[in-house]
């Protein structure tokens, strides 16, 4: 692969934002520069659209499978262990839907069956051709948005939750789709149109995922921290690939400090779960999740006869 067609910042950006997502559950999130889930669903958006460019649908449904399942059920083998057969089984089925379903131990699976229907559907249009024009993908941008306010109108209901995850994804896949113009962007002019972007988010108190008063806010900064990924300054390579695995054990760590040590919530919870969460981030992705994305299949060049083919890349973390 050639470090040209390498998108090295797209990984520390997803650390950042589990990190975020850590300081919410410990207390101390209450002002973030990015709302963490729809912007961590806004990289995959454009990290996934390339995977889908180089891939056969079968192959593609094997390498998203690949990436989220193994830890996922290592973590559903914890929960049975440690809490019992029927605390395990309320995460799942809160993991297969979570409107109407009890909160379970672990809630942050809530995001996963989200992303994952956005995975099929990406996998539909691209089966359909509908990125063969390239504005659809800001149409469907746009829609998901309008949705967060609307949604509950719906029949049936859409989750609110459902539309903004939705709408962070689709920009994903037209930053990716128009990513050749970005490229051309002063790395300069990238960290400035970024900061304002993630000043003005950070600005207005985090009191929840949906926020139908600052979507604007919210978009911005999700479209800035791709631009950013995509021309600002380039990091170094991130060897592990420590988001997911923080993301989804870390309310569990959160729940055994407080068992164990008595702690309550606040910034010392956020630094020993940081510390804890480290090792055994390192160790899921030595054994479980390198091991398993090492199953998928080998991916081929994007079709040239395609507008999305002919500028296709290969990008981070897929």
């Amino acid at each position: 692969m050639n470090d040209k067609e390498y998108f090295p910042n797209f990984d520390w950006f997803r650390l950042l934002l589990a990190i975020e997502v850590v300081a919410v559950h410990s207390g101390v999130g209450n002002f973030l520069p990015v709302n963490p889930v729809p912007g961590f669903i806004a990289i995959s958006g454009f990290v996934v659209m390339g995977s889908l460019e180089r891939r056969p649908p079968l192959h593609f449904v094997a390498s998203r499978a690949l990436r989220v399942l193994p830890l996922l059920f290592v973590m559903f083998g914890y929960i049975g262990f440690r809490y019992g057969f029927d605390e395990m089984v309320k995460n799942v089925r809160y993991w297969l839907w979570p409107p109407g379903n009890e909160l379970p131990l672990n809630p942050v699976v809530w995001s996963l069956i989200y992303e994952e229907f956005c995975y099929a559907l990406l996998l539909v249009l691209g089966l359909v051709g509908a990125y063969r024009w390239r504005w659809l993908s800001l149409v469907f941008t746009a829609l998901c948005a309008g949705g967060v306010l609307t949604s509950s109108r719906w029949w049936p209901p859409v989750p609110p939750e459902l539309c903004l995850l939705g709408g962070a994804f689709f920009l994903g896949n037209a930053m990716y789709l128009y990513r050749a113009a970005l490229r051309r962007v002063h790395p300069a002019i990238a960290g400035v149109v970024a900061a304002l972007a993630f000043s003005w988010t950070f600005a207005v108190p985090y009191t929840s995922i949906v926020r139908p008063a600052v979507l604007l806010q919210d978009y911005l900064s999700f479209a800035a921290l791709i631009l950013l990924g995509i021309a600002g300054p380039r990091l170094p390579r991130l060897r592990l690939d420590a988001s997911y695995s923080l993301y989804l054990i870390h309310v569990l760590i959160i729940n055994e400090v407080a068992w164990t040590l008595g702690m309550g919530l606040g910034w010392h919870t956020f630094l020993v779960t940081l510390a804890v969460a480290l090792p055994l981030c390192l160790a899921s992705w030595t054994f479980i999740e390198k091991p398993s994305l090492s199953l998928k299949p080998r991916s081929r060049p994007a079709p040239a006869s395609t507008e999305i083919g002919r500028n296709a890349v290969p990008v981070p973390g897929e």
